[in-house]
């Protein structure tokens, strides 16, 4: 994500400096499009490409997430 404003980059800033898992999917096929650095260390995730390659409903249980 590049923002372009001020605003844009405050909101960045704040969601990746979340120590909760902030994610973004996308609504239609569930690839995620985002994680933040809590989400991937909480995943176990080490890069973009990894985040990429996963699907949000593997982030559900069947009790919720």
């Amino acid at each position: 994500m590049k923002p372009e404003t001020a605003e844009a980059r405050m909101l960045l800033s704040a969601i990746e400096h979340a120590q909760n898992m902030v994610a973004l999917a996308d609504y239609d096929t569930g690839r995620l499009r985002y994680l933040n650095p809590a989400g991937m260390q909480l995943m176990g995730l080490t890069d973009e490409a990894a985040v990429a390659a996963r699907w949000a409903p593997e982030f559900f249980t069947d009790v919720g997430f």
